[in-house]
């Protein structure tokens, strides 16, 4: 038994498999990887000892391996085929390679129990460093730039502010983000390894390992400062996602940074033609059909509870309120500590991190948008990054599904009306007790709870039970708009909460991005985005009216 050729390639390397290149006495195995800006097939090539076979069978096989490709494995030195004179299995293995593949090239110093050395490909500019970029922001420079008088956008001024506060640097991978004063001790060991260089005194030198050892120290104290808060966020019973979800990654181990390139890689498409490709493929939903608008009889959802009077009016009221400090100091208490930014480049950070005066600047900015309806064109746009489904192949495009970043700052304002949106629904008592879907303090367990009551007392008054399951498909994706606009005017609002809510809804747009490449804008025209803060309320708004 002969063994067949083989290829080993990093897990964390976006690779694509070139199937059916064995045939007869030779073997051959190919992955096509992208390095830089261009795919390279690199393939092991093997032919089976004492088996008759014709080198010119490698034409129609460089042929397929496309236009840079590496060939390795069992190819005699001396062979006719490459202008020897004769053939000899004895002499050594060489390896082709097209003009643009710049590699260099190593053996292994051990045959690990074959009769062919392994060979190592690197680039020329050597092996890159296993660095990872990190970013610090200095939030006392940053309140600073941000108390200075705007100059145009206000929201724009906070992003100019974070940039000129933010402090790049490198760290190894495993190792927590440097703080500031990890970061001011390796400025000062630069400027003492300097100073020791230029002087050469035993002196500098000694000072140069001694700041050396108190930064090895504070890296070494950070690190088990954040071994101890994962720690303690997994012994802690209220957090048991979060246990759950270290496992998992730790049980599927490294994984590739961005799987969507198997997709260009398979289908020789660069990251601009891609990102077009995805977007029209998530553009290309079928949207639900046309809702034709019902006549309002003008009748508002009335509450079952005592003063009707009062109840409706303070609910136009709360529609037309300006937004008070409070709602705002609520609503950043209530956003993530982590975020992703937008078009906008705004996260939630940046926000809270703003001194109170630039939260009224905020306030004020909310209240504009509030009083005109006009929401900004950064709010509107949604950049949409392609996740790899569970247990799905990462070279289909069908296999992705998008998820969307949209504006920190319009997700605070969106949980500010949000909140009014719950009081009124609370007060009004519009959702049926039995609703358990998309509300606070409910979960699966009490539907669950419910069905078993249902069947218990059916069984005990010898009844027939039935229950019904349905499923709607792409039921966020395909929610008409207006349906939304419907159902808030059953629900009694009006003014500018619903000015605000079908600002939010017309006139959106989103991106795919793929790398550093964007997607030209594609519209929305039903649903809204998956990371909306009125994403799954709307939905809880439309079950009840049902």
């Amino acid at each position: 038994m002969y063994r067949a050729s083989w290829m080993a390639t990093p897990k964390t390397l976006p690779v694509v498999r070139v199937e059916d290149f064995t045939s007869g006495p030779m073997e051959c195995c190919a992955v096509t990887v992208r390095l830089g800006s261009w795919d390279t097939t690199v393939a092991s090539f093997y032919v089976r000892p004492n088996k008759p076979w014709n080198a010119s069978s490698l034409l129609p096989l460089t042929a397929r391996l496309g236009r840079d490709f590496l060939l390795c494995g069992d190819l005699n030195g001396h062979h006719t085929a490459w202008g020897g004179h004769r053939c000899c299995a004895r002499a050594i293995d060489i390896s082709l390679a097209t003009e643009r593949c710049a590699y260099a090239w190593s053996i292994c110093p051990d045959t690990w129990g074959s009769d062919h050395f392994p060979i190592f490909l690197a680039t020329n500019t050597g092996p890159a460093p296993r660095t990872r970029v990190c970013c610090t922001v200095n939030w006392d420079i940053f309140r600073r730039l941000s108390a200075a008088p705007a100059e145009g956008d206000f929201l724009k001024h906070i992003v100019n502010s974070a940039q000129a506060a933010t402090l790049v640097s490198r760290t190894q991978p495993g190792r927590p983000v440097p703080d500031l004063k990890q970061l001011q001790l390796w400025v000062t060991r630069r400027r003492a390894e300097h100073r020791a260089i230029r002087s050469s005194g035993a002196e500098d030198w000694t000072a140069f390992r001694r700041l050396d050892a108190v930064c090895r120290r504070h890296a070494n104290r950070r690190w088990k400062e954040s071994w101890e808060s994962v720690c303690s966020s997994i012994s802690s019973s209220r957090r048991s996602s979060t246990a759950w979800r270290l496992l998992r990654s730790l049980q599927r181990g490294p994984t590739i940074r961005q799987p969507i390139l198997a997709v260009a890689i398979s289908s020789g498409l660069t990251e601009l033609a891609l990102a077009d490709l995805l977007a029209n493929q998530f553009a290309a939903r079928p949207p639900g059909p046309p809702m034709a608008a019902r006549p309002s009889d003008g009748s508002v959802c009335m509450p079952r509870i005592h003063h009707h009077a009062f109840t409706l009016e303070r609910v136009a009221a709360l529609c037309n309120e300006p937004f008070q400090f409070h709602e705002l100091t609520a609503s950043l208490d209530r956003s993530k500590r982590r975020s992703t930014p937008g078009a906008d480049g705004i996260t939630f950070q940046m926000l809270r991190n703003l001194a109170d005066s630039e939260k009224a600047q905020l306030l004020n900015y909310f209240k504009d948008v509030w009083n005109s309806g006009q929401l900004p064109a950064t709010w509107l746009t949604a950049i949409i990054v392609p996740m790899l489904k569970a247990r799905k192949p990462g070279s289909a495009p069908s296999s992705y599904r998008p998820v969307s970043l949209t504006s920190a700052a319009c997700k605070v304002m969106e949980t500010m009306v949000l909140a009014r949106l719950e009081w009124i629904a609370r007060a009004l008592d519009y959702f049926p007790e039995q609703q358990t879907g998309f509300r606070r303090h409910r979960c699966t367990a009490d539907s669950l709870g419910d069905v078993v009551s249902a069947l218990e007392h059916a069984r005990s008054r010898k009844e027939a039970a039935l229950l019904v399951l349905l499923d709607v498909q792409s039921a966020f994706d395909g929610l008409p708009h207006l349906a939304v606009e419907q159902a808030l005017a059953t629900l009694g609002v009006g003014g500018r909460m619903l000015c605000f809510v079908q600002g939010f809804l017309s006139g959106r747009f989103f991106r795919v991005r793929v790398g550093r490449a964007l997607s030209s804008p594609h519209p929305v025209t039903s649903g809204i985005e998956e990371r909306s803060s009125l994403k799954l309320w709307d939905m809880r708004l439309i079950y009840g009216l049902a």
